[in-house]
Parts: C-alpha cells; sequence; structure tokens
C-alpha cells in the first residue's frame, strides 16, 4: 500500500509540474466560462438553422371554419418554413399537456370552443363585441426554449391584432392568451444560460484530463521505457495502472474544486449543483469519460498520433456533443452522430439534475449509452493492455 501511494504521489507530481498538461484543465474551463457568459448570458435564445426552432403543440377544442379559418391561417404562416414553429395537433388538452411534460413539445396552444362564433361576432360588429378570443398556453416551467417560444407567441399575437386593425378599417380582434406553467421534469423558473452553461464546461473540463492527461502521460512514459522497469521492481502493472487512474480522479476533482469555487463566487447558481443527484452524475462522467481516455491510449502508439486523435475527438465530442448549445435541431446528416456521441447524453444528464434539458431522452438512456461506452472502452483496453504497458 505505502508503494502504491508513493508511486501515485510520484505521478501527480509529475502531472502538475508540466503547466501545459494542467493548463487545459484547470485554468482553461474558468476562462471559457467566463467568455461564454459574458457573451450569452442576456441571450434570450438561441439561432436558428432555417430549421423551426420550436415545436408547437396545437388543441382545437372544435373544428375552425368561416372566420374561425383566420387562426388556421395564422398558425399556417408562423409554421414551417414559414416561421419559428413545427406544428403538433393533439385530440385534447390532456393529452397536449402530457406531451409538453414529456418534452415532446415546447409550448402548447389551445383554442377553445366558440372561437369561430366569436371571431364572427367580432369582425361582423367592427369589433366592438365584448366576447374576447382567448386562447391557453402553456410552457414547460424552467425550460429555456419553452418559456422563449411562449414569449414569441404573445409578440406574434400581439402583432396579428394590429395588423387586422390596420387593414379592416379599424376593427381590432383582441387575441388574449392566458399562460400557464406546466411542471413536469423540469424545475420551476425563468432560464439561465449561466447554468445551463455550468454542465457543458464540467464535462469539458472532465474531457481534457481524459483525452489528454491520461492518454499523453501513459504514452510518454511507455516511450521512455519507465513502464518497462517495472518488470524490476516489485510494483505490479495492475498497480502501476491504479495509481494512474487515481491520478486522473485526482486531477478531476482539483479542477472541479477551483471551477465550482469560480463560479460559486461570482456567479449565483443555487444549490442544485450541490445536489448529491448531480454530484453523483459528475461522478459517473467521469468514470464513462476517463474509460474513453484509456480506450485512446490503447491504440495509440505514439504521443503524436495521441495528440491527433485527441484533439479530433475532443471537438467532435464537445460542439456534436451540446456542450454549449442546444444540437437536437441540425440536419440528420450530421445528428445522427449525436446520438451517438456518449458526452451527448453526459451532458443532457447533468442538465435534466438542474431542470435545464432540452431533449425529450429518457433518462434510462441518458445513462445507459455512456454505460455501453464505458464497457466498450474497458473491454478494448483490457485486451490492448500490453501495449499499454509497452510489453508487445
Amino acid at each position: 500500500m505505502r508503494s502504491f501511494f508513493s508511486l501515485f504521489t510520484g505521478l501527480f507530481k509529475n502531472e502538475i509540474r508540466d503547466f501545459q498538461a494542467i493548463a487545459w484543465s484547470m485554468i482553461f474551463p474558468v476562462f471559457l466560462f467566463f467568455v461564454l457568459t459574458s457573451i450569452f448570458s442576456n441571450i434570450a435564445g438561441i439561432e436558428s438553422s432555417g430549421l423551426p426552432l420550436f415545436k408547437l403543440g396545437v388543441v382545437k377544442e372544435e373544428k375552425l371554419s368561416g372566420f374561425g379559418t383566420i387562426i388556421d391561417q395564422i398558425l399556417d404562416d408562423i409554421s414551417g418554413v414559414n416561421g419559428p414553429y413545427k406544428q403538433e395537433s393533439y385530440e385534447n388538452k390532456d393529452e397536449g399537456i402530457k406531451a409538453l411534460k414529456n418534452k415532446q413539445i415546447d409550448i402548447l396552444l389551445v383554442i377553445p370552443e366558440g372561437t369561430n362564433i366569436k371571431m364572427a361576432r367580432t369582425l361582423m360588429t367592427g369589433g366592438v363585441s365584448e366576447d374576447k378570443i382567448t386562447f391557453e398556453i402553456y410552457h414547460a416551467a424552467g425550460k429555456q426554449i419553452s418559456i422563449l417560444a411562449s414569449n414569441i407567441m404573445n409578440q406574434i399575437m400581439q402583432q396579428v391584432n394590429l395588423e387586422i386593425s390596420k387593414r379592416s378599417n379599424d376593427t381590432y380582434v383582441d387575441f388574449k392568451l392566458n399562460e400557464e406553467i406546466i411542471t413536469g421534469s423540469s424545475t420551476e423558473g425563468s432560464f439561465d444560460y449561466v447554468t445551463y452553461l455550468f454542465p457543458g464546461v464540467i464535462i469539458m473540463l472532465i474531457l481534457a484530463v481524459s483525452l489528454f492527461n491520461g492518454p499523453l502521460s501513459m504514452i510518454e512514459t511507455k516511450e521512455k521505457g519507465i513502464t518497462k522497469k517495472l518488470y524490476t521492481t516489485s510494483i505490479a502493472p495492475i498497480t502501476y495502472m491504479s495509481a494512474q487512474i487515481l491520478k486522473l480522479f485526482a486531477l478531476i476533482f482539483i479542477s472541479l474544486v477551483i471551477f465550482y469555487t469560480f463560479a460559486v463566487v461570482f456567479y449565483d447558481l443555487g444549490s442544485a449543483i450541490f445536489n448529491i443527484s448531480f454530484l453523483f452524475r459528475i461522478f459517473y462522467s467521469s468514470i464513462v469519460l476517463l474509460g474513453f481516455g484509456l480506450m485512446v491510449a490503447s491504440f495509440t502508439r505514439k504521443g503524436s498520433t495521441a495528440m491527433v486523435f485527441s484533439q479530433i475527438a475532443n471537438q467532435v465530442l464537445m460542439f456534436l456533443g451540446g456542450l454549449y448549445f442546444p444540437v437536437f435541431d441540425i440536419p440528420w446528416s450530421i445528428r445522427w452522430l449525436v446520438y451517438v456521441l456518449p458526452t451527448t447524453y453526459l451532458v443532457e444528464l447533468l442538465r435534466t439534475s438542474l431542470g435545464y434539458g432540452v431533449s425529450s431522452i429518457n433518462t434510462v438512456y441518458l445513462f445507459l449509452v455512456p454505460g455501453i461506452w464505458l464497457a466498450v472502452s474497458i473491454a478494448i483496453f483490457t485486451v490492448n493492455f500490453k501495449k499499454v504497458m509497452g510489453y508487445e
């Protein structure tokens, strides 16, 4: 046991002496978090890439006819390629609210019974009818896209009111939206990009240790022949590898402490980031991504090769994994890769714990898919263990 801790201490000290090795895991995450939150924290939404940005659920409690078809026209004008919504119809309010809670839609618009006659009265009486055309709109608590979609719908209806007034000899159709907040898996509260970004930077921090500190240090010791010299000592290969893994966990822990300290001191993130559930998910993410790093170390023989592969893998896992922005609406030619990457599930796993999940992926799969990656990574690493140690 004493030899194990001596080995671990030596490996750890050697690692932190290299400024470049610790810069990406301890300094860069803090810098990135500061820059991104400074730029985007006051932006309410995410830019669309030409695709419908919001999923709009619609419940029509009566078939729209006559003057009521104006509403159908409005919905068509703001849906698909014409506007920011992708429309989905539901038979009744309960079905729509269930879809909203399950994150299948971003907002639910309910057109109540009696809308046709109210539209007719308002337009035929020149806007003097006392009947208010009131719609119900539901959005998910604490979900940025849902809140933004609701706000935009309010703005659209106000604009529609003005346009009808201009074009119908001052006839004013008073569309009203009664908003209700639905609490599903999200926690109540307004969207905060700082909280949304926090899990993404944590995953990036763990990635830096897993893809750079881990593989590069292991390959360096192999190239220098240090691992072969273990044969002349009483230290077993499994002891050496355990010390390497513990060193990586220590680096992640210290990096997290630094990042947490900065985030808590300068930002208001609430107490949810200290919940046992959230911390456990960070630990689970660390295990999965460290396993991925060990797999990389097992099939790259040279440090230069490992550096190139790690750089490419890091960029793909960060940006297509959705660490900084939602990626679930990109074209399917690329989106399939989003659903393959472990970081997609790990960052969403952390965000759902904070009430900031943006996908409809079931929590079971958020644990299962990274678990499969971990099993595959360990299997490949085990098969190539002799190569890692430089015995082949």
